[in-house]
């Protein structure tokens, strides 16, 4: 059975009141069917962890009493389902960061979230922009949008439908699905498999420490010319079902660099199971929650599994 949707993409978008995904406090969703916005959602959010963080507020600039007189996540997670299961791929900058706002946040809130397709813009315009930085600041700049409101939900949202369709349009396409089909490389995900590696218990020790040295890592021979690799610094953090030195050397052999941890020069995190001594509230080790402040600071960090690492290396794991 064909299900139809009324639209063909929500994008999504979420500010944070502190550095925990559970602590939404403004939520926008716009709708986008063929070449048109169709239409905008957006609310000011009361979440269940409402400490108000003046670096969040900094980036954000939502005044705590505008915060804390807000609807509360559960009055306006029904109107946030509607729209994002009226269309058939949810769209968000960044994707792995505002689904996890959305799971960790209903969870929190003993809601069960719908499991949702979506995929994250940063790989998008990577696909039709190779070589260029694709964060939020620089897509404005290509794409001649004002950027002076960035990190307003509702703007953000806006910005981000704009490019879509301008992107789409200048390639020939007459839709966003047409565009995101027509890509290279398919990196559409499953809201529900999202934390899979999490879930499923392995025995296996609490660090998978590479018996390589990451600067001997890093002096590796480039072998394989990989535009989406190429000199990005890339931190690992977790468990993972291949040996995580197999892909720090395969990463690097792609053009990567490796680094040890999190900072504003790190490209992509790659987020593996994580041992439960380390993980907060809201299932997150420290470099999790550092990459996630970073991201919303405006730093252009993408955050990926295992999988999607995969999908973009070149040669063989049995090289090494």
């Amino acid at each position: 059975m064909i299900i139809l949707k009324k639209y063909d993409i929500a994008v999504l978008d979420f500010e944070t009141m502190n550095e925990y995904t559970n602590s939404p406090c403004e939520v926008g969703i716009s709708l986008i069917k063929d070449l048109s916005i169709e239409h905008v959602y957006s609310s000011y959010i009361n979440p269940p962890n409402n400490k108000y963080s003046d670096k969040n507020a900094k980036i954000h600039n939502i005044p705590k009493d505008i915060i804390l007189n807000a609807p509360s996540f559960k009055s306006v997670f029904q109107e946030i389902e509607t729209l994002l299961g009226s269309a058939f791929l949810i769209v968000a900058h960044n994707a792995s960061f505002d689904i996890s706002v959305l799971k960790h946040t209903a969870q929190t809130c003993n809601l069960s979230p719908k499991s949702y397709m979506y995929i994250d813009s940063v790989n998008i315009f990577r696909n039709f922009h190779s070589g260029i930085s694709v964060s939020m600041n620089n897509l404005c700049d290509i794409y001649n949008i004002d950027k002076s409101n960035l990190h307003s939900a509702k703007y953000d949202i806006v910005a981000l439908s704009k490019m879509l369709i301008s992107l789409a349009e200048n390639n020939g396409f007459s839709n966003c699905l047409e565009l995101i089909q027509n890509m290279d490389n398919q990196y559409i995900r499953f809201s529900h498999l999202m934390n899979a590696l999490r879930s499923i218990s392995k025995q296996k020790s609490s660090f998978d420490k590479p018996s390589m040295k990451i600067t001997d890592i890093n002096k590796l021979p480039v072998e394989h010319e990989n535009l989406i690799l190429q000199n990005k610094n890339i931190v690992f953090t977790g468990n993972f079902d291949i040996p995580k030195e197999k892909l720090m050397v395969l990463s690097r052999k792609n053009g990567a660099y490796i680094k040890n941890n999190v900072s504003t020069k790190t490209n992509i995190l790659v987020e593996g199971e994580q041992d439960d001594k380390y993980k907060d509230e809201n299932g997150l080790v420290s470099k999790q929650r550092k990459a996630r402040a970073f991201i919303h600071q405006g730093i252009d960090i993408q955050i990926i599994d295992e999988i999607t690492l995969l999908s973009y290396l070149k040669g063989s794991l049995k090289d090494d």
